[in-house]
């Protein structure tokens, strides 16, 4: 899995029954989060090549990912992923726009 950071590009192992997000803490990669729960956005990712699977998030919809968002504290791989971290704002934007909850914005 690659990962798209301000900080660089990471390339890191995620199991498939793993969160992306615990795996970047594992590999010493630092992510914003808060809830852990997939309500929050605060660990919101976009998509760039890659399947996931979303079912662990408390507040994830089709929309989001028709907007090729994703929530790294509860998305696990379906294969290989190649993710742009810190995708906050832009996801709340999303939300709001189509009158989603977005928490915080």
């Amino acid at each position: 899995m690659e990962l798209r950071t301000p900080a660089g590009v990471h390339a890191i192992r995620c199991a498939e029954d793993e969160f992306v997000w615990n795996a970047a803490a594992r590999s010493g990669i630092e992510l914003p989060a808060i809830c852990h729960q997939g309500r929050c956005l605060t660990c919101a990712a976009r998509l760039i090549e890659g399947d996931f699977d979303q079912s662990a998030a408390a507040s994830y919809f089709p929309a989001d990912r028709e907007a090729g968002f994703l929530l790294l504290c509860t998305a696990r791989p379906r294969g290989s992923l190649t993710l742009e971290t810190h995708a906050e704002w832009a996801m709340r934007d999303h939300r709001k726009a189509q009158g989603l909850p977005a928490p915080y914005a």
